[in-house]
């Protein structure tokens, strides 16, 4: 037992207890080494494989997110166990039930779409990590009034695992995993996977937006029969995510946040999408219900199950542009000669159209033709087995094998001589060519008699890309933004967010509105998507260029002190944005730039390419360093 004003091995001074349940007791300590204050959280229960639990405290030390708790170590203390987590300040949204507080929409949106995100963080670890006991008590508001989803169980026996339910949140698959073991029916068991979370995360805004506390037990109203201030597509966001069949809820976290960004745009063809429903599961096997469950696959007996947890895995990846990650996912799944029974021939085109664009997306489009390749070969679908083709030229244009691409057309024309498809290759040829006002004047032509949302995108983009080679960034916006409203996906929002950054500085003193256009783009990729190092500049560039020093500063010490940066335009955003508010780091931030460029001799910038801010970084640097760049 632990007493106020103990410390413990040097490191942690006890303050009081906080709070005790049935995952264990919890104190609130000081680090003295950190000096911050952290949470001491004894395990409950007596554990025999201690190397086990903390093997898992150490996977948990290696997450690292805005919406998390960082876990800093585990600790034995005179034959107890106890974790040493992050304390967060802030009041849980149960109080806030308890007291008939009435959460406006806007904060519901804001708070889902931070708890999607988390989800999506830790749904795509390897393995991937399901919280399992997701419920309004877990979720504390911060003072800055975001969300921290807490209370992450440690491996813990079965018993604790049946005190530790939260009955009204958890998903009828873990709940009724819990009544088979205390009957002793294992054979009945079920994996559990990322939408036992996503029912949690349902459940738990069901009660905020109804106060009425969910009931797995009983057949409880769907949200939309209360009368509710809410808009109707938020009501549908959360009456999937409750569904009782889990092939009915969203397949992802990510694709439950898309539906929640795109709440005004949630028509028939996004609803279509959502509802697109992955192999029927059959889903064996023990796994162990806790406050944390990690996911192994490879039994036999639950082949179908790990196929589509995989599945799902690599949409995730797929969807929020981290595509390196999709193709190795992709790739695995082909490749496990154990999946070729459940998967037919379209279900295995799509998943090789799918890792063609990630391969496309990035660039290689020598991998990406292979695959459109083979979903070509795969595919029984006329109407896919069209955009798969078109697709495969797309890629061998891009890969300049002109000549191949023309004898692949040849056949298109005569299988498919009225479609828009057409219109697309042959405006992307003209492109190729550099031929741009042309590739402009055909889209321009035929967009009226584009019928299809995906060659109206396609056609959208190549004439944003060819008005940007003639530098028409007027144009360029006004092809990228209808494009975006089409297929909103993270290499759209980069190219409109470009253009309108590029457009605003065309103009003297830049131009506001397409200044916030562009911070509208960046900010969505940041949030949404898997940014990179060029999202993070592009978006701290917006906020100074809008003279909002504080928060670039702020964003980007936030991104520095959570990655290793090794790119001097950080620094040097972050030296501009110092000197103009008079900030005692500027020299700091001067130093690490030319630290970081003088240590680098591929920059473009050394042969002479300079820019405006490389000119303002090297005049800081001159007046901070009293050198030369």
């Amino acid at each position: 037992m632990l007493y106020k004003d103990l410390v413990v091995y040097n490191t942690y001074q006890v303050i009081e207890e906080i709070g005790s349940g049935g995952m264990g007791v919890v104190y609130l300590a000081y680090h003295l080494n950190l000096e911050k204050y952290i949470v001491m959280k004894k395990i409950k229960g007596s554990y025999t494989d201690k190397a086990f639990i903390r093997n898992e405290v150490d996977i948990l030390k290696k997450l690292h997110h805005p919406y998390l708790p960082q876990v800093y170590d585990f600790i034995e203390y005179e034959s107890e166990l106890y974790t040493i987590i992050d304390y967060i300040d802030g009041c849980d949204l149960s109080r806030y039930i308890e007291n008939g507080y009435y959460f406006e929409e806007s904060q519901l949106i804001k708070w889902f779409n931070q708890l999607c995100e988390v989800l999506e963080y830790l749904h795509s670890q390897n393995p991937p990590i399901i919280h399992t006991d997701i419920k309004p008590a877990n979720i504390i508001i911060t003072p800055e009034g975001n969300v921290c989803l807490i209370d992450f169980g440690i491996s813990l026996n079965e018993t604790e695992t049946v005190k530790g339910l939260s009955e009204n949140y958890s998903s009828p698959e873990q709940f009724y995993n819990v009544q088979n073991i205390l009957n002793g029916n294992r054979e009945y068991l079920v994996a559990l996977d990322a939408r036992t979370d996503i029912y949690s995360l349902g459940a738990t805004f069901y009660h905020m937006m109804t106060g009425v506390k969910p009931n797995i037990r009983i057949q409880q109203p769907e949200i939309s029969q209360y009368s509710l201030e809410y808009s109707e597509p938020l009501i549908e966001i959360i009456e999937k995510a409750m569904q009782y069949n889990p092939d009915d809820r969203f397949k992802s976290a990510s694709h439950m946040k898309k539906a929640v960004v795109n709440m005004r745009k949630l028509d028939s063809r996004y609803k279509k999408y959502v509802l697109v429903q992955l192999v029927s599961s059959l889903l064996a096997g023990l796994m162990i219900v806790s406050g944390i469950t990690m996911i192994y696959f490879g039994n036999k007996d639950v082949i179908s199950g790990n196929y589509e947890a995989e599945y799902n895995s690599f949409l995730s990846l797929s969807d929020t542009g981290n595509y390196q990650s999709a193709i190795e996912k992709g790739r695995a799944i082909i490749n496990n000669r154990g999946y070729d029974s459940i998967i037919a021939d379209n279900t295995k085109a799509e998943l090789y159209y799918a890792i063609g664009e990630c391969f496309y997306e990035s660039e290689d489009y020598v991998n990406a033709y292979e695959y459109y390749s083979r979903a070509v070969d795969s595919c029984k679908d006329d109407k896919k087995r069209e955009t798969y083709e078109r697709d495969s030229i797309l890629a061998l244009i891009k890969n300049g094998n002109l000549q191949s691409a023309e004898e692949h057309l040849t056949s298109v024309r005569q299988n498919y001589p009225n479609s828009a498809s057409l219109v697309v290759i042959d405006a992307f040829l003209c492109y190729q060519k550099n031929d741009f006002e042309s590739a402009i004047k055909l889209i321009d032509s035929n967009i009226s008699s584009i019928g299809d949302t995906d060659n109206l995108y396609r056609a959208y983009i190549i004439k944003g890309d060819a008005c940007r080679k003639i530098n028409d960034l007027s144009g360029a916006v006004s092809a990228y933004e209808p494009a975006c409203q089409i297929n909103e996906t993270v290499s759209s929002l980069r190219k409109l967010g470009n253009s309108c950054l590029a457009l605003s500085d065309s103009y003297s003193g830049g131009n506001l509105k397409y200044l916030n256009k562009a911070k509208d783009c960046f900010e969505t990729v940041y949030n949404n998507y898997y940014p990179t190092v060029d999202d993070i500049i592009n978006l701290a560039q917006t906020y100074r260029l809008s003279d909002d020093y504080s928060k670039c500063l702020s964003f980007l010490n936030d991104y520095v002190s959570k990655n290793s940066v090794d790119d001097y335009r950080i620094y040097m955003q972050m030296a501009i944005a110092g000197d103009a508010m008079g900030d005692s780091n500027t020299i700091s931030y001067c130093q690490k730039a030319h630290l970081i460029f003088s240590s680098n001799d591929n920059y473009e910038i050394k042969s002479g390419n300079d820019n405006e801010d490389i000119t303002v970084m090297k005049n800081l640097y001159k007046k901070y360093c009293n050198s030369v760049w």
